[in-house]
């Protein structure tokens, strides 16, 4: 028996130590299938990937096996890891064995059918590594294996489907109810390192999965009141950006952010959607036309910086939690104030006002309801989840005019997307001018006003939420509308 592991976004909301004897999967002799072990963010679905660290046992042939001490020694099992430039640093350019055989699995899958493996465009940001009788693939903290359109995601399950005709076992680990309910055969549902509840995936629904995931019934769909749009408060004229290699990263892109209205910004990773971010926030300045804040003109001549953006009541939660909006070895309390640092309460005569900054942190973990509610411990410490909502926290309890987001749920589980989502539709009824940038096209779907679509740094198209429809807007995002 081979096993297929693929590695996607688990966080956790604490250390729990897998049940092995509980999670062990057995499949019948000469079938493969696709399983999903789901939960809460308990990092019980990380602590499943074949490491000889967290899992003891995996089963092979109906048969337990004991994980050696080295991978290396482990023989058919191996990951599948989400990072996102894998494919274009790893897959099959040492090892041409790979191109006939991924081939021969999806003969046109990442382009012409003729193309190496290593040369073709492979959206879906998923790395294979060749090993004689297996794949590996380690699981990151950062990106899912599905991030882009849905034709990709498509892609990756006729992968997955053919490896299990072949008779691999495919453990696939999502946050995502839909690619559950697509592609696996059956799902686990785990809380605190536990397996507890097991179904086949056609005998359930992702309504009863969130509610085994989160112990309480999860709203799927919004209740989202019309919306009452007021002013501008933030205009990007002809706004461009070229690097110091002379590519075009923004391409004389307009938009406008009104009080009391959510824009979604909708394409596939990469198309300049991370620079507009940076402009719009002042970490990067443009090359061409301008963005005007609140009456504030912001141009090449008369740059910006992202603490004069906060001054003007502009708020960012960046789209990489880790690298950009916090300190993984700070304390929570820190990680709450940070670029409020020297603000009251916080700092008096340029030192920090220690209880204070530990009772804002606080009161932001209970009014955000952050897990577990322990302000000295580390931010590295913390699940996806809630780091999430710490970075939320701390941006929107300034009351910002202007909210920019990206990626709000990268690696998120349902019941902290619905919270965020929650939190995202509360800011937009109090009137402020919400911007969000994300991959999930059923995210923008649900939470947007209004969808612009980018491609290769320009606004391709403009679809009002109501009238929108995920064909077109994937035709958009592919640049073939």
């Amino acid at each position: 028996m081979r096993s297929l592991f693929v590695g996607m976004i688990m966080l956790s909301a604490s250390m729990a130590v897998v049940d092995t004897a509980q999670a062990q999967i057995q499949r019948p002799p000469g079938y493969g299938s696709v399983r999903a072990p789901i939960g809460h963010r308990q990092r019980t679905q990380d602590d499943l990937q074949p490491t000889q660290d967290n899992l003891e046992k995996i089963d092979k042939d109906n048969q337990q096996l004991d994980l050696p001490a080295s991978q290396d020694e482990i023989t058919g099992a191996g990951q599948v890891q989400s990072e996102e430039d894998a494919l274009t640093n790893r897959i099959g350019q040492d090892n041409p064995a790979l191109d006939s055989e991924i081939t021969d699995i999806c003969p046109t899958c990442g382009g012409a059918e003729d193309a190496p493996v290593h040369q073709r465009s492979w959206p879906i940001h998923n790395g294979f590594k060749h090993q004689p009788t297996r794949y590996e693939l380690r699981a990151l903290h950062q990106q899912d294996v599905t991030r882009g359109q849905a034709q990709e995601t498509d892609q990756l399950f006729r992968i997955l489907a053919a490896l299990k005709q072949r008779g691999v076992t495919v453990v696939l680990i999502t946050h995502k109810l839909r690619e559950i309910m697509a592609v696996t055969d059956h799902v686990y549902v785990m809380r605190q390192g536990q397996i507890v509840a097991d179904r086949r995936t056609a005998d359930t629904s992702p309504e009863e999965l969130a509610e085994l995931m989160v112990g309480r019934k999860v709203l799927m769909q919004l209740d989202k009141a019309p919306k009452q749009p007021g002013e501008v408060l933030l205009q990007a004229e002809h706004l461009t950006l070229i690097d110091d290699r002379g590519v075009r990263l923004l391409d004389d892109v307009d938009l406008a952010l009104r009080a009391g209205e959510i824009v979604g910004i909708a394409g596939v990773s990469g198309n300049g959607q991370t620079e507009l971010l940076q402009v719009l926030s002042g970490i990067r300045a443009p090359t061409g036309g301008k963005l005007v804040v609140r009456g504030r003109t912001i141009d090449p001549r008369h740059p910006t910086d992202p603490a004069e953006m906060r001054d003007l009541g502009v708020a960012h939660v960046p789209e990489d939690r880790l690298r950009q909006g916090m300190v993984a070895a700070f304390q929570a309390a820190e990680t709450s104030i940070l670029g409020y640092q020297e603000l009251e309460p916080f700092c008096h005569h340029y030192l920090m006002d220690g209880p204070a900054v530990g009772a804002h942190c606080a009161q932001l973990m209970e009014r955000f309801d952050v897990r577990p509610r322990s302000p000295g411990l580390r931010s590295s410490s913390f699940s996806g989840g809630n780091q999430q909502k710490l970075v939320l926290a701390r941006e929107m309890a300034r009351e910002p005019k202007v909210l920019l987001v990206g990626q709000p749920t990268r690696g998120v589980d349902i019941g902290a997307i619905e919270f965020i989502h929650r939190e995202l539709l509360r800011s937009r009824d109090q009137g402020c001018a919400v911007l969000v940038i994300s991959v999930e096209l059923d995210e923008i779907l649900a939470l947007a006003d209004r969808i612009l679509v980018m491609f290769a740094g320009r606004i391709v198209g403009e679809v009002p939420a109501g009238r929108a429809d995920e064909r077109a807007l994937g035709l958009m995002m592919a640049g073939a509308a």
